[in-house]
Parts: C-alpha cells; sequence; structure tokens
C-alpha cells in the first residue's frame, strides 16, 4: 500500500508544469530531493487547487540548505548594519521579496499568454517589460532602502564592468572626479583625466541622476554618457562633456539640497570657470529631471539672488513633475510601468521630510509654476507605458502657450526611463532618443568637419 502511494506522489509531482523530479539519494545532506526549477516552480504553487499536492511540493524542498542560506544572509546582513532588529526586519523583507516575485512573475506570464490569445486594442508590454517591471516593483514596494541602494550600485557597476569601464586605463579616459564649493560629481568626455570642465568642448551637460531623490549615483549611467559622447560626436563632430552631480540622497539630504548643489556647480562653471551658459545644458531623468526643472525655475524666479543667466537649453529624460498622482495615466499605465504609486509615495515622503511643503508647491510640482516664460529651449521624452505621461504632456502645452521652445517625443511601447535604461528599451526606443537628442543639442547639420 505504502509502494502504491509513492508511486502516485512522484507520478503527480512529475506532471508538474516546470519542474524537473530527481528520486531521493540517501546520501545527499539530508536526504532530500533535488528540484531544479527551469522556468518559475512556484507558478505550480500558486495555480493549483490542489492542497495535498502543494503539501507534498513543500516536503521535498531542501530545508536544510534553505536554513543554511538564511543563516548566511542574516551573518552578511548583520556584519553590513550590526543591528540585531534591523537585520531581521531586512530578512523578513527579502524574504517577502521573494515570495511576491514567484507569486507575481507567473502571474504577468499568464497576463502575457492572454494578451496574445485576446485581442487588445492596444499594443501590450512584451515578457521582458513585464518581468523587469513586476521584478523592479517588487523590490521598491518591499525592501529597506539600504538594500535598494546597493542594488542600484550593483546594476551601475555590472554594466561598467561589462564595458571595461569599471577600472584601468579606459575608465580613467573617460572619467574623473570634480567638485566645487559645495558640489561634487564627476566629468565624463574624452580625455577626462587631463582636460578640464569645458576645455574645448563644444557643450557641458550638468546632470543629476535619477532614483526617486533616495538611490543611485552619478556614475550609474557612465556607459550611456560615454555612448551618448560617442554618437554626437559621429553625427555632428561634437565635443561633449557631461558633469554628473554627485548629489545628497533624501531623508539624509531631503529638498532643497539637490538643487543647491546643481545650482551651485553652474554657478562654478560660469562665473569660475568662465564657460558661457549658451554652451550649459541642465539635464537629468526622473526625479533627476525634477531636479534640473526646479533649477531652472529657481534662476527664473529669483533673478538677483543668483548672478548668472539662464543655461542655452534644459533636456529632460522621463522627469517628475508633480508629486501628486491625479492624471490619467496614473491609472491607465499602472499595470504597465515599472513604477509604481507606492514606490512613488514613498519617495516623496523621504524627499520633503521635515520641510512643510505640500506636494502642490511648485517648487516640489513645477507643473504647478504660473510663470514658464524665460525657460531655456526645452526637450522631453517619455514612453507611453509611462505614469507621468499625461503630466509632462500637460507641462509641454503649458510652456508652449508662454512662448517657451518646447519638444517632446513620445516613444510608444516603452515604461519610464527606457532612454536612459536600455535594458527597458522596446524597438529601438533608446537609441531613437539618442538621435533626438543630438539634434536638439546640435542641430540638424554637423558642428564641424567629421573625421573618423
Amino acid at each position: 500500500m505504502s509502494s502504491e502511494k509513492e508511486k502516485e506522489k512522484s507520478r503527480r509531482i512529475n506532471s508538474l508544469p516546470f519542474l524537473v523530479y530527481k528520486e531521493p539519494d540517501e546520501n545527499q545532506f539530508g536526504g532530500y530531493t533535488r528540484l531544479v526549477v527551469k522556468k518559475v516552480i512556484i507558478a505550480s504553487c500558486f495555480f493549483s487547487t490542489d492542497s495535498n499536492m502543494l503539501t507534498e511540493i513543500v516536503s521535498y524542498l531542501p530545508i536544510s540548505k534553505l536554513v543554511l542560506f538564511l543563516f548566511v544572509i542574516f551573518v552578511l546582513v548583520f556584519a553590513y548594519r550590526r543591528d540585531l532588529k534591523e537585520t531581521m526586519n531586512s530578512i523578513f523583507a527579502i524574504v517577502y521579496c521573494a515570495v511576491l516575485l514567484c507569486h507575481r512573475l507567473p502571474y504577468a506570464f499568464l497576463s502575457h499568454i492572454t494578451g496574445k490569445i485576446v485581442k487588445q486594442k492596444y499594443t501590450q508590454p512584451d515578457l521582458r517589460q513585464r518581468f523587469i517591471s513586476v521584478t523592479v516593483k517588487t523590490a521598491c514596494e518591499t525592501l529597506p532602502l539600504w538594500i535598494i541602494r546597493i542594488l542600484f550600485h550593483i546594476s551601475g557597476v555590472y554594466e561598467q564592468m561589462a564595458n571595461g569601464l569599471f577600472f584601468g586605463k579606459l575608465r580613467n579616459q573617460w572619467c574623473r572626479s570634480v567638485s566645487g564649493t559645495e558640489w561634487q560629481g564627476y566629468l565624463i568626455g574624452e580625455n577626462a583625466e587631463t582636460a578640464e570642465i569645458g576645455e574645448d568642448a563644444d557643450l557641458v551637460i550638468i546632470y543629476a541622476h535619477g532614483g526617486g531623490f533616495v538611490c543611485g549615483g552619478a556614475l550609474i549611467s557612465l556607459v550611456v554618457f560615454v555612448d551618448w559622447i560617442k554618437s554626437w560626436k559621429i553625427s555632428h563632430g561634437a565635443k561633449t562633456h557631461i558633469v554628473s552631480l554627485e548629489y545628497g540622497l533624501s531623508p539624509e539630504h531631503p529638498f532643497p539640497a539637490a538643487r543647491d548643489m546643481f545650482l551651485q556647480c553652474y554657478h562654478t562653471l560660469v562665473n569660475e570657470k568662465g564657460i558661457s551658459p549658451s554652451k550649459i545644458v541642465f539635464a537629468g531623468d526622473s526625479a533627476g529631471g525634477n531636479t534640473a526643472t526646479i533649477a531652472s525655475f529657481e534662476l527664473l524666479n529669483n533673478p538677483s539672488k543668483y548672478s548668472v543667466p539662464q543655461p542655452s537649453r534644459l533636456l529632460l529624460i522621463s522627469p517628475v513633475l508633480t508629486a501628486l498622482k491625479i492624471s490619467r495615466t496614473f491609472k491607465t499605465n499602472e499595470a504597465y510601468d515599472c513604477l509604481s504609486k507606492q514606490w512613488f509615495d514613498r519617495c516623496l515622503s523621504n524627499y520633503i521630510y521635515g520641510t512643510n511643503l505640500l506636494p502642490t508647491c511648485p517648487m516640489i510640482s513645477p507643473l504647478y509654476e504660473r510663470r514658464f516664460k524665460g525657460l531655456p529651449r526645452t526637450w522631453i521624452c517619455v514612453g507611453s507605458y509611462e505614469l507621468f505621461l499625461d503630466d509632462i504632456t500637460l507641462f509641454i502645452e503649458k510652456a508652449r502657450s508662454q512662448d517657451v521652445e518646447a519638444e517632446i517625443v513620445v516613444e510608444e511601447n516603452n515604461s519610464h526611463n527606457y532612454a536612459i535604461l536600455y535594458p527597458l528599451s522596446r524597438d529601438g526606443g533608446a537609441q531613437r532618443a539618442v538621435k533626438y537628442m543630438s539634434k536638439f543639442l546640435f542641430g540638424e547639420l554637423p558642428i564641424r568637419k567629421i573625421t573618423n
């Protein structure tokens, strides 16, 4: 009787999708059965109505190694944080994140299949976009901020290592640390190790990175910056310097720390380095786009406070232009974008912590500024799947209504920050964005003879 039960048990487990079963080997550590996940093992658990089958699967899990794995995580986290309570909270968050992913990823897969079968009114995200979106959302909603910051840093380091820019001669050729009075960052450009900021450059871009005001870093997009500079040299013969700022993150450095550092850098380039404002561009992506925008409005609204005019251009990638979540696309694009309302609220509360400012304050939400006339030429790109799509469109309309030369590129079937986060780009959206930026910055024709 017992033998028949074991055979039936083995048959049922082997019938599960995405699962490879191996008979027990008593010589293995703990005497458990190894289950090798080919795609998504938990898909069978969450979408099975047979509780007995679920119990049987759990009984085969490598409990001893799971406990050992959790113990290793505990030691690593505790060694980093040196606080028992925070360590336990972090471990719980990691496990909770993993459990949610085990549920959400199969659901995203099923949604993708459903979208293929049932005719949809609009083009749906592809499977890669769905998986990346789900993973990013889940991590940002569940993990402690310090872990999210590490993950951002690791992603940047990985890209740099994959492209030979993490260390060595190539790194030194393209990037070096720079600083001034109350600001710091990195100069990115050809021969950066010897060149001064703006030396022989046709354009200098002051750049604020994204990351919801709470994470990210000046070099997280180093590979993308180098790609831009090379592309613009090929298309227009242009020599470009990018000063990527390492501004203080919230909640340690809430508003207006990032904006003030941005303006201090601009002041240094104009008044100390002698670089003409006509050769300087304010730029940023996501939260960094907000920083670049409010810096420009600060110059516009308080000219007596600053002894510098507006820069020549304002270049924004998927900028955060309002802290409110009332636009139509905050509802219609919530399932498609890689950002979530919960993460947005979390970032915002950290950003305005202790300031007593309301989300509607124009210094936080530049969309609600009354005066646009006097802003520099503006270019914005945004994906059609973005939460901020309607807000960005409204910003452009308000700017144009007050005679600001403003352009917008809405890239179909792309999500937040597609133009700078290449893994999120679909159908060549990021590559087209580089060309659009080149045209906006340097015009239709090359600015000098192009040499190979």
